[in-house]
């Protein structure tokens, strides 16, 4: 019946280190998140660039016989813009720029005050985040999201288990379930095929999950007629690992793989059906490797969207049907199980709060197994007859609520 079943320092003169330091100011200035740098005139930034590596030839061709003061002393008009995209890059911890274009004192903390009224444009960029995966408190970015979280929330779902051409049961069940996933880090910004690679990225991802959900469910067979209300419990348990693929600013991909059991049990021994036929006990079994991916995109400032379609490889399984329910002459069948599959997936709405999270989160889950091994019926203890737990398939669809801490 029911079978439903992741370095030596040499002195050098100063004054030759002056154009590396320009460099790598400039370097920090274009690291700059990409939402920031968009403040700034595109063909105006690269005008000042050109003006700044015009002094860096300058000075490297005099030979140091001309000071940097000489050369690119000047008002420089970008100052403002500069000081608001510092602050809005919190990795500068809110440094600010001097009014004067001074080289390498353009980054100095100890400059001038940026104004109070730019304090919008650093909030927006918090909200952004910092793509160069600076760690921050911030857990709304995925980039910066908590290490490990957890899920708790109650499900409800439609049922339906058929045995073609013999039987089917459905109705509706409920349960409660929970979810731990820890990350070990949080993998870099994906740019290019060989960074999933890069020793910087790794499995990060490890993730436990239980659900328990039970209901009463109705029986119809054409040959020992139909029984309703039929208590059936479902115990479900999953262990997975994955990868976490950052692949955009705001979205990742996290393929994933693991070990998953099943308990199903139909609780609907010592019944009559509408024929007069004795039911009985039926337990199932089920241990399968969940293959998935996992996908999760930023809507706006403060919505998640995530799906999940995964594929269940069937490992084994065992029916177990108590016959001696029906009359203590008989004994307990058990019939083996190994051929099938399962697949499930679902999307997941998330309203991001301080501390907490709210989800909603419709589902379909599904089963197809084949034909079992055979296993004899005894009476008595004597052989009677051979019996096999007929091909079937499970489809469950539902919804989820809960909380995410």
């Amino acid at each position: 019946m029911d079978m439903e079943i992741h370095i030596q320092h040499h002195y050098r003169p100063i004054h030759k280190f002056i154009p590396l330091i320009v460099m790598a100011c400039l370097w920090i200035f274009t690291s700059t998140p990409t939402d920031a740098r968009q403040t700034l005139d595109g063909d105006y930034r690269e005008t000042l660039m050109d003006q700044e590596m015009d002094c860096i030839s300058r000075q490297i061709s005099s030979g140091g016989g001309i000071s940097w003061g000489s050369t690119c002393t000047s008002r420089y008009s970008g100052a403002d813009e500069l000081a608001r995209i510092a602050k809005a890059d919190h990795y500068y911890d809110a440094t600010v720029v001097s009014d004067t274009w001074e080289g390498p004192r353009a980054y100095s903390r100890a400059e001038t005050q940026v104004d109070s009224s730019l304090d919008n444009e650093y909030d927006y960029a918090k909200d952004i985040g910092d793509l160069r995966d600076k760690p921050s408190d911030d857990s709304s970015d995925w980039i910066k999201s908590k290490l490990t979280t957890v899920d708790i929330g109650a499900e409800v779902s439609n049922y339906r288990y058929a045995e073609p051409d013999l039987m089917r049961t459905k109705g509706s069940m409920y349960g409660i379930y929970g979810v731990v996933t820890f990350r070990t880090s949080d993998n870099k910004h994906i740019q290019k095929i060989g960074d999933i690679f890069s020793d910087d990225n790794s499995i990060n991802v490890f993730r436990l999950d239980a659900k328990f959900s039970g209901g009463d469910l109705d029986y119809r067979s054409e040959g020992s007629g139909e029984s309703y209300d039929d208590r059936h419990y479902m115990f479900e348990t999953r262990g997975t690992v994955g990868y976490d693929i950052p692949v955009r600013s705001s979205s990742r991909l996290t393929p994933y793989a693991g070990f998953g059991f099943r308990y199903l049990k139909d609780d609907s021994g010592g019944k009559l059906t509408t024929t007069g036929a004795a039911s009985y006990d039926r337990e199932s079994f089920y241990y399968y490797l969940p293959l998935g991916l996992d996908t999760r995109t930023r809507i706006g400032n403060s919505w998640l969207f995530e799906m999940t379609f995964e594929y269940d490889y069937f490992l084994f399984g065992t029916q177990r049907s108590h016959f001696e329910d029906a009359h203590p002459a008989y004994n307990t069948l058990i019939n083996d199980q190994d051929s099938g599959y399962g697949a499930r997936g679902s999307f997941k709405l998330i309203k991001q709060n301080n501390g907490y999270h709210l989800f909603i989160e419709p589902f379909v889950r599904y089963w197809n197994i084949d034909d079992s091994d055979m296993d004899i019926l005894t009476i008595y203890g004597t052989p009677d007859s051979l019996w096999i737990e007929p091909a079937n398939n499970t489809t469950e669809y539902g919804v989820k609520m809960g909380l995410r801490f």
